[in-house]
């Protein structure tokens, strides 16, 4: 309903919802949503075929959330049945309804295009967590979610994110791929090495869930034991140049680095395929 309303009035759509949750609470057919966004469409009975109902009621959706989560101010909620406000981005939120709210209207497409082509340098350089740990927040949702998803389906998601298919899963859909890597092979450590303590890297919301891959700077995946520390660094990426280039040499600076305050620290690099020049470049 939110992506087909026909303007700004946000308190009219705030109250349209508040109706609908009081009429049929959380429980309605994608039939029953098509009906009322087609009233709001004011779509006639011969566009139907123009405003599917697969389209409204899933593809539009899926996409818009996935497109709101890589701005970082969106966190599911419930299992990827709700959206809600990240509050870990809360001064970014707070920017953008002060400044956007209310925003011009344009009466040619290039006016449109020329507004929207500029960049808000205020907005790209808002810290994303605001200053807080959210360390805790990270490795509760990934102990909780390894509690949760069985081995056998977060192996099957696995192989899902390396052969590029979608995932159906309520959460794990609204997670862009690489990100999704990252979050999936962390579960893995968790459930397959028992008193391993995992600390992956990735960006996260409110609840915990990726957002981001982890930073240039910093392993994917950082794990502890009483022996040995280990990095896990993953990627999609399967091309030689790609590998060699963007991974095998990072990865080298992440180990030289933390070598000097434990000695026997060793990196796992997992992807899709291992290109054979990054088999050499690793035993370099």
């Amino acid at each position: 309903m939110l992506i087909c309303w026909p303007d700004d009035n946000a308190p009219a759509l705030y109250q349209k919802i508040k109706r609908l949750r009081a009429d049929v609470g959380f429980k309605y057919s994608d039939e029953y949503m098509y009906e009322i966004c087609l009233r709001i469409l004011e779509a006639k009975e011969n566009q139907r075929k123009y405003y599917k109902m697969s389209q409204i009621c899933g593809e539009a959706v899926d996409e818009y959330i996935r497109k709101m989560r890589s701005t970082g101010v969106i966190s599911l909620r419930g299992h990827g049945r709700f959206i809600d406000m990240n509050m870990l981005e809360k001064e970014k939120i707070d920017y953008v309804l002060n400044k956007y709210s209310t925003y011009p209207k344009f009466d040619t497409c290039r006016e449109y295009f020329d507004y929207m082509g500029n960049i808000d340098s205020v907005v790209i350089s808002i810290d994303k967590t605001s200053g807080f740990d959210t360390s805790d927040i990270r490795k509760k949702a990934l102990y909780k979610y390894a509690r949760e998803y069985s081995p056998d389906v977060v192996f099957a998601e696995l192989r899902k994110v390396c052969h590029k298919q979608e995932s159906s899963d309520a959460v794990l859909k609204f997670i862009d791929a690489p990100t999704r890597l990252e979050f999936l092979t962390s579960l893995v450590l968790v459930q397959q090495f028992n008193g391993l303590d995992v600390n992956p890297n990735y960006s996260i919301d409110d609840e915990g869930l990726p957002v981001f891959t982890a930073g240039g700077d910093m392993a994917d995946i950082v794990c502890y034991d009483t022996d040995y520390d280990s990095f896990f660094e993953v990627t999609l990426m399967c091309g030689r140049q790609d590998q060699v280039n963007n991974e095998m040499l990072p990865i080298r600076r992440h180990l030289l680095k933390y070598k000097e305050k434990q000695p026997d620290v060793f990196s796992v690099f997992v992807a899709p395929i291992i290109h054979e020049d990054t088999k050499v470049a690793a035993s370099w």
